[in-house]
């Protein structure tokens, strides 16, 4: 898994599951990452919207599109700022 996401510029998990923080946010945190994820319990408390990534709402696939359009356009010094914010 570190070798993934050793490769990867963003972490997008659309979850819908009500579950405790999810694993693998916690490791994309922890690598680094900007997060892409739902706003929704254990997912939410991992984003600061806007500055380490996005939440999006609940199985909603146009928003969810929109973000990853977002993160496409973005310049990679702003990817890497919302990722250095993922790491502290």
């Amino acid at each position: 898994m570190n070798a993934l996401l050793h490769e990867m510029d963003v972490l997008v998990l659309p979850s819908y599951y009500r579950e405790g923080v999810p694993r693998i946010l916690l490791e994309g945190l922890s690598k680094g990452l900007p997060i892409l994820t739902t706003n929704s319990v254990g997912c939410k408390e991992t984003v600061e919207e806007g500055i380490n990534g996005y939440k999006i709402p609940v199985r909603d696939i146009a928003s969810l599109q929109n973000a990853m359009r977002q993160f496409i356009d973005m310049p990679f010094a702003n990817r890497m700022a919302m990722g250095e914010a993922s790491r502290s």
